[in-house]
């Protein structure tokens, strides 16, 4: 948790964009009108769900050129990506819902295309280290600006 109100004012500058479609992954700063880019995401696909929960952003099933069960994880404060568990029935257009310790991913479709589905999985991401977040910390990863 960053405690520093300068800090958390720098943060919310920030729009994060995430490509699902390409893999592309870029930060745009509006108070300098630039882009930068990150690590890109290790499987492009579309119609995946998206969640941040805990210093990380789970992206999770989607289909092109195939149906995924594919879950990877994008740790924000070390700008590296991880492949996870799998999900259990790979599905398009979902959602995923982060709810207490766990990230839920409702209904969506088994056939590319279309093909709903009442099937609900419930992904139990491993514990993240995390330790208090420094300003001078942040200067160091992003730059000072």
């Amino acid at each position: 948790m960053v405690s520093d109100p300068a800090a958390k004012a720098r943060l919310k500058r920030w729009l994060r964009v995430l490509a699902v479609a390409t893999g592309a992954h870029e930060r745009y700063d509006p108070g300098l009108d630039s882009w930068q880019t990150l690590a890109s995401m290790p499987t492009a696909r579309s119609a995946a769900a998206v969640a941040f929960f805990a210093g990380r952003i789970y992206v999770m099933g989607g289909e092109v050129p195939i149906l995924h069960a594919v879950n990877e994880a994008y740790t924000v404060a070390t700008n590296t990506w991880a492949c996870l568990t799998p999900m259990i029935v790979p599905r398009h257009g979902i959602a995923a819902i982060p709810l207490a310790d766990r990230i839920l991913t409702p209904a969506g479709g088994t056939i590319q295309g279309l093909g709903p589905t009442n099937i609900v999985d419930s992904y139990v991401p491993p514990p993240v280290a995390v330790r208090p977040i420094r300003w001078s910390d942040l200067k160091a990863s992003f730059g000072d600006r």
